[in-house]
């Protein structure tokens, strides 16, 4: 198996791959203001022998997403855990703010985030034709 990581032309995206001890995987740069999509979709067109088994995506990445569609492989969308990552009461004592953040904001942010999101992504495939 091998694992190939696209990522922007960006230097410091090339430095987290290595700095995780990943720098045996296959590394493709694209420009950041290539269509990922396209972009992927070149890399694994005519060659069955490129062809993924899986693709693994942050959630963000819809391009990569609609390209496991198309090609017919399963796809694993990595999710923000924002009651984690976005997190205004850490080191609170208060278990009642930490409730209602988890419980309803959270919720609703997600939610939110996870429409937009969509929006975009039926708007590129929309584009896309």
């Amino acid at each position: 198996h091998s694992v190939t990581f696209f990522h922007p032309n960006d230097p410091k995206f090339r430095r987290l791959v290595e700095s995780t001890g990943l720098a045996a995987c296959t590394s493709t740069e694209y420009e950041s203001e290539a269509n990922l999509f396209e972009f992927m979709k070149g890399q694994v067109d005519d060659d069955s022998s490129r062809r993924p088994d899986v693709i693994v995506h942050d959630f963000f990445a819809c391009d990569a997403r609609d390209l496991a569609d198309l090609i017919g492989v399963p796809s694993i969308a990595i999710f923000p855990n924002l009651a984690v990552t976005v997190n205004p009461f850490t080191g609170s004592s208060s278990a009642v703010l930490w409730k209602i953040w988890c419980g309803l904001a959270i919720p609703f942010l997600e939610g939110t985030l996870a429409r937009v999101l969509w929006t975009k992504r039926n708007f590129d495939r929309f584009r896309r034709g």
